[in-house]
């Protein structure tokens, strides 16, 4: 089941999206992530986007993250990237490249699983598939939202996934959906494409989370996708099959 969830924006607590980041991520490309978007190493790559999020993202405030937190890193290293986010809130969403966060999320979610179901005893318990998926789940400074999350964010409706998708949830009303994926390579949901609400916000677009306020901007100068209404189907002619 997908529930909304309602976030009402506050001097005390603001909300920021973003996705992509790819922490430690050191692929043997022939020209590699972090030295695509400019930087010497994975490392200062990695320092600048932790640094950059820290700048702008407070401890009361939340960040939304549509996947592809971090790669080439282990538990503990995982755990080491998200001690050095100050922001308490981090809406994680799950992407395509999930390991170590997958990891970490299965050991807490066994975990809480053998808790509950042993007399509120913590208990051995097998990580491997499959695995009891439990949403939303609190881990530290991270809230598990799972693969798909719909939120209202200051009374306006936000269909948001890793992968960005054509026909979405209330469209038609003006609801906008947010992905990422494709590190801001597809023309359909860059902030220029005015022919319909969709915005990659991945970090190779801004470089820097984005604001709702700083969304609704560049919706406002996008059209509603006029598609055909499936709840209006017309039956062709001729006898039922």
């Amino acid at each position: 089941m997908n529930k909304r969830i309602k976030l009402t924006q506050s001097e005390e607590s603001k909300v920021y999206i973003t996705t992509d980041t790819h922490l430690n991520h050191d692929p043997k490309w022939a020209v590699p992530l972090w030295e695509g978007r400019g930087f010497k190493s994975s490392s200062e790559h990695t320092c600048f986007i932790i640094d950059t999020i820290n700048k702008m993202v407070r401890p009361g405030d939340k960040l939304i993250h549509l996947g592809d937190f971090c790669l080439n890193t282990t538990e503990a290293q995982c755990e080491e990237l998200l001690s050095r986010i100050m922001c308490q809130n981090i809406y994680m969403l799950w992407g395509n490249h999930n390991n170590p966060l997958w990891k970490v999320y299965q050991r807490e979610v066994a975990s809480w699983v053998a808790w509950n179901e042993d007399g509120n005893q913590p208990g051995n318990c097998d990580f491997g598939d499959p695995i009891t998926e439990v949403y939303p789940f609190r881990y530290r400074n991270v809230v598990f939202m799972g693969n798909y999350l719909e939120a209202i964010i200051d009374r306006k409706l936000y269909i948001m996934e890793h992968y960005p998708i054509h026909v979405f949830n209330e469209m038609s009303h003006g609801a906008y959906h947010l992905c990422g994926h494709s590190h801001y390579g597809l023309d359909f949901s860059r902030a220029e494409n005015l022919g319909n609400k969709i915005l990659d916000v991945a970090w190779d677009g801004w470089k820097r989370p984005y604001t709702p306020q700083e969304i609704e901007a560049l919706m406002n100068k996008k059209a509603i996708f006029a598609t055909t209404d499936h709840h209006k189907s017309e039956r062709p002619e001729g006898p039922d099959v």
